[in-house]
């Protein structure tokens, strides 16, 4: 019976560094996945394949990797964002078709796929419909897919391990952005929504800078600091150094930003933008959502956070409320278990 048998799965998707989205939320599964005895876990490391001198060779050495990893899995998942579905995806979707294996695929982000365009938009439509199983992100996404038919659709949210919880706190007084300094996080409107911060409110941030930008853009500001690159495994640790997270984010291509589920897991309640997959995981229960791109709001929701002890108590509550939802350790069984029984209604040995 397949449930006797150890899982065997191959997981393709990018490891960090660097240091972006879906690089640290596959790492978190791989780390997650690793720690289940019943389970086999191969992973192909696309990071080596970004686009280089030596990029089709070291694509076609991954490709020969992977071909022979297939043979000695039963299941196969895909980890990428939605560029790679067109392309990797239909090639890892051929591979498991030869070999009768399993296909499972995980897009990150909350982008509709046709948003590629009519070509590739509608071969990763035929990728997607076609894997033995689709996790998307976002609910949104998913109620697109089963509006155009999709039967293998299912929530699947990026998720982060539970971590140890704050100690109580009455009032906020320093906040934190952690995430790529750039101008789509809405890095320039927090700065500016830093100046006057009230009761001596203080802004630090951390992360790789982007679009040329630079530890300069932080001089001269009182209120708001830079403090480098955090790893991984350091984030939630800063973050219980912290009343508050915020991230002015302005991308529409943001799905569940991992920096805010680090947030939520600790029970740290959030400033963010009404934008892609935010609203779906933070309400007035745990956060504040302003219009992205708008300082004033911003600077508006802060004091907020700041000056309303009542508000800022009730929201801390939500955040421990919250970080259930997105527990890694639920979702990584939640994940073992959908596919054993997809391997028992596949009747794949």
């Amino acid at each position: 019976m397949v449930n006797e048998n150890k899982l065997k799965i191959l997981a393709i998707g990018f490891l960090p560094p660097p240091l972006g989205g879906v690089s640290v939320s596959f790492k978190i599964f791989y780390d997650t996945i690793s720690k289940h005895e019943d389970v086999d876990l191969t992973v192909a490391n696309l990071t080596g394949t970004r686009k280089g001198k030596l990029f089709f060779k070291k694509a076609f050495v991954l490709f020969t990797q992977i071909w022979t990893h297939v043979v000695h899995c039963n299941i196969v998942m895909l980890y990428c964002a939605t560029p790679q579905i067109p392309t990797l995806g239909l090639a890892t979707l051929a591979l498991c078709r030869v070999y009768n294996k399993l296909f499972i695929l995980r897009k990150a982000a909350g982008t509709d796929y046709l948003a590629l365009g009519f070509f590739s938009g509608r071969l990763s439509s035929f990728v997607a419909k076609r894997s033995d199983l689709f996790l998307a992100q976002t609910k949104h996404l998913v109620k697109l897919c089963q509006l155009r038919g999709f039967k293998n659709v299912h929530w699947y949210p990026t998720h982060r391990p539970a971590g140890k919880l704050l100690g109580f706190k009455s009032r906020c007084h320093r906040l934190v952005f952690i995430g790529q300094v750039r101008q789509s996080k809405g890095i320039f409107e927090l700065i500016e929504a830093a100046d006057g911060l009230p009761n001596g409110g203080l802004i630090d941030v951390y992360g790789p800078f982007f679009d040329g930008l630079s530890e300069d853009i932080f001089r001269n500001k009182a209120q708001i600091h830079y403090h480098g690159i955090l790893a991984p495994d350091q984030v939630q640790e800063k973050l219980r150094e912290y009343d508050a997270f915020v991230l002015p984010t302005k991308a529409s291509t943001e799905g569940y930003p991992g920096a805010i589920l680090e947030a939520l897991s600790v029970g740290l309640p959030c400033i963010s933008t009404i934008i892609g997959g935010i609203p779906e995981i933070l309400d007035e229960r745990c956060g504040i959502l302003v219009p992205p791109g708008n300082a004033d709001a911003l600077k508006a929701a802060m004091h907020s956070m700041i000056l309303d002890e009542s508000l800022y108590r009730s929201l801390c509550k939500g955040a421990y409320d919250a970080r259930n939802n997105f527990s890694a350790e639920y979702w990584t069984n939640w994940f073992i278990e959908k596919c054993k029984q997809l391997l028992i209604d596949k009747n794949i040995i």
